[in-house]
């Protein structure tokens, strides 16, 4: 009986150790995912991401359009440079990801086909697949310190309100399960019940800021914003044309400042990948 019990208790362990196993995020199913997955057909093509034309004294610059990744039925097709197609693949922001230059300098189309009903989990799984194959992309991951605003209580502390009553939790059951209705417009941001992680989110995108937002005021949960400013022109370096009157109102509206810091951020650090793929 004592051997029984002892050979069930190995079995129950095995069982917990896969579970584990299978539970790990991140770096684990970046590896372990694409291998086990592939494209049923890919074909990548170069093509100009500039062209040039003279006439006379003038010259005129075209720059090719660059074409999100549509997943339709078994097709998934793409006109992206590399490190987009990287950025689509490990669903990763600019910022965290660190390579070569020229990553942004070519641009490609990507086509493939797969299984019917392949969700897009997968198929960036296997666009993880194809980069390894194709282009021989090699990383790994680190913690660095990256350029970024932290969002933090303004002097005299912040003047959020929480979304809490029945009005605003009657009108966020429109935006649906966990959604935040939101409202955007020259000049003007609002949101029924929004997380300062989201906030954040949505301020880099209004301003066209080329670095994330971070929430670092230790505050959850949702809060109601409605934001007003005059959109300026007299924009800080490296900030968008909005962002001077956005960023006040942000500290006179809802007590928040934005801050310039380096902050510690998980990212891809590129180690080997070529400029062309393998052939077709």
């Amino acid at each position: 009986m004592r051997r029984l019990f002892r050979g069930a208790g190995l079995v129950i362990l095995a069982c917990l150790y896969a579970g584990l196993l299978a539970a790990m995020p991140g770096a684990f199913a970046q590896t372990a995912g694409p291998q086990s997955q592939a494209f049923d057909v890919v074909a990548i093509r170069q093509i100009e991401a500039t062209r040039f034309f003279r006439e006379g004294n003038s010259s005129t610059t075209i720059t090719t359009a660059h074409k999100s990744c549509d997943y339709s039925g078994e097709h998934v097709s793409c006109q992206l440079s590399l490190r987009e197609l990287i950025e689509e693949a490990f669903q990763l922001k600019r910022y965290e990801i660190a390579g070569p230059d020229w990553l942004t300098e070519d641009l490609f189309v990507f086509q493939a086909t797969m299984p019917l009903k392949t969700s897009k989990d997968n198929a960036r799984l296997m666009l993880q697949g194809a980069l390894r194959d194709r282009f021989g992309l090699s990383f790994h991951m680190e913690q660095r310190a990256i350029a970024s605003y932290a969002m933090i209580p303004a002097k005299g502390g912040t003047k959020l309100q929480p979304a809490e009553d029945a009005e605003h939790r009657k009108l966020l059951s429109i935006g649906g399960r966990g959604g935040a209705v939101l409202t955007m417009s020259p000049g003007q941001f609002s949101a029924v019940a929004i997380s300062l992680e989201s906030l954040g989110k949505n301020l880099q995108s209004i301003a066209g800021l080329d670095r994330p937002v971070v929430n670092m005021t230790g505050l959850s949960g949702d809060y109601k914003v409605d934001l007003h400013w005059s959109q300026g022109e007299d924009a800080e370096a490296g900030m968008g044309p909005m962002d001077s009157g956005l960023r006040n109102a942000v500290k006179v509206q809802l007590g928040l400042e934005l801050e310039k810091r380096q902050i510690p951020m998980r990212v891809l650090v590129v180690d080997h990948v070529n400029r062309t793929p393998s052939e077709n």
